[in-house]
This record gives structure tokens, sequence and C-alpha cells, in this order.
């Protein structure tokens, strides 16, 4: 509760000075004004020739490299490897923590596809922005991909293999299975970052907004936020936070009470939580 007070203050002190918010739209629980999208602006990278394509012979390779592994939902990845191998799939699994970064691209290199995290609130984050970059597709969990894939134009939203985390499995073994779509996802992957995210052009776009030239497709506004799952965790833990964080310090202690709706999706979250209901 403190933390939070104390990232709202700071996010209500930067809403009064400044002249163009950047965020991310599952992020803009605080803001006030409307934001431009840190997704329509894109996220700066220098991709490479793609590099030739793996030789299809053996097991297909799954590479996961997670920073922290717990809110990568790494055991639920692990699991649902096993589960896919126990019905008969030959899967190499290479899960890589704390390695060199050169350690970590080299076996995007020699993978088939990877799979980034499982309670994600972006549909391509690091991990899966090198992957894009080598051509390989991606899986990411998101618990609500399609709020913000609405809050970006047409064309804007980057691709991946995007799923609820209970998904999880069903989208590990499509990519599995369809070689095809795999193959093309981690093409369309690769040309969204080296056009969409060139650095050239993503600064291109911040001298736009320098000069005062924002498109009102770029924006969002924070009063439409509905997002209440955060990242890096399981709904079940969640509501177990929220429900603690109402019961102390009421739901005040959330700071949201200027957005009616987002408030809204809070109570429901909770409701049949025994913390929540007092």
């Amino acid at each position: 509760m403190r933390l939070t007070r104390k990232i709202y203050n700071w996010v209500r002190w930067v809403d009064s000075y400044a002249d163009v918010v950047v965020n991310h739209p599952y992020a803009t629980h605080f803001n006030r004004a409307p934001v431009v999208s840190w997704l329509s602006l894109g996220n700066p990278y220098k991709c490479g020739p793609l590099p030739p394509a793996r030789a299809r012979t053996g097991a297909c390779v799954i590479v996961h490299a997670p920073t922290r592994p717990i809110p990568k939902g790494s055991v639920e990845i692990e699991a649902a490897i096993n589960s896919l191998k126990a019905r008969g799939y030959d899967l190499t699994f290479v899960k890589i923590v704390g390695r060199a970064p050169a350690e970590v691209l080299e076996a995007i290199a020699d993978c088939d596809f990877v799979v980034d995290e499982l309670y994600s609130d972006t549909p391509v984050a690091g991990f899966a922005t090198e992957a894009a970059a080598m051509g390989k597709a991606a899986v990411v969990g998101m618990y609500d991909p399609d709020t913000l894939r609405g809050t970006v134009p047409d064309g804007v939203f980057p691709p991946s293999l995007v799923c609820r985390p209970e998904g999880l499995e069903a989208a590990i073994e499509k990519l599995v299975v369809d070689v095809a779509y795999r193959d093309q996802l981690g093409l369309d992957a690769y040309n969204y970052v080296r056009t969409y995210w060139d650095r050239d052009v993503v600064a291109g776009r911040y001298l736009r907004l320098a000069r005062g030239e924002i498109p009102e497709s770029w924006t969002f506004d924070p009063i439409d936020v509905r997002y209440v799952h955060g990242w890096g965790l399981h709904e079940s833990r969640l509501k177990a936070v929220i429900a603690a964080v109402v019961s102390h310090g009421g739901l005040g202690a959330l700071r949201v009470s200027d957005k009616p709706e987002l408030l809204r999706e809070f109570r429901e979250l909770i409701a049949e939580h025994p913390a929540g209901r007092g």
C-alpha cells in the first residue's frame, strides 16, 4: 500500500508537468490525461539479416529463458511441455536461467520457437523480441490480449501466439504441429520488428511527439482502462493480494477511485474472496 501510494503520487506529479506522457495502456491506472500508447510508438530494436532456417531433424526444440522464473510462470510452462511429451510429442525443452546474453541468443538461433512468459501484459516483451529478430515465433500468456489489441491502430499489435494462461498447452501444441503457421508467425514477427520497431522509425515517431504531431489513434484515455491482472502472477494470487489490500485499507487504497469502471472490475474480482467481502 505504501508503494502504491508512492507510485500514484509520482505519476500524478508527472501528469501535472509533462507535455506528453508515453505509457503502456495496461499501466495507466494512475494517469489522468490521455497518454500516447507505448505500443503505438514501438520498442526500438535493430534487426540483422534473417538467419537461415533451422534444419528440421529430430525433436522440436523449444527455448524458455526467464529472468525471473516464478513471475514468468516457468513451473507451469515446463509442466505444459512435460504433458505434451507424455502425450507422445518429441520435444526438447531448453530452459536458460542466469546465463550470458550471448548464450541465450545462441539457443534462440538453434530452436524452433520460444515460450516467453505466462502472465504477461504485452504480446512481445524483451525475450520475444530477440526471438522475433531471428524469425522465431513466440508463445505468450496473457489474461486480456483482446482489449489491449483495441488500444492501438490496425496492424500495430506485435505478432505472437498469445493465449490465456490456461490455454498454454494448446498454444504450444499448435506451434509444434502446425509448422507452416509457426514459420509464418516467425516471419511476421521478424518483419514487424525490422520495420515498425526499427530504431530510426521509432525515433521519428518521438520527434513527431516533440513537434506536437500526435495522431489521435496513438492515444489512449486512462478512464477506459479495465485491466486488473497486472503482470507476473496467477489470477488466484492476484485476488488474494487485492482482497488483502482492500480488507486493510479499503477500496481507496487501490488509488483508482477516479475510474469508476476500473474500481467496479476490482470489486468483482474479489467479490467471492473471503477477505474481499469484508
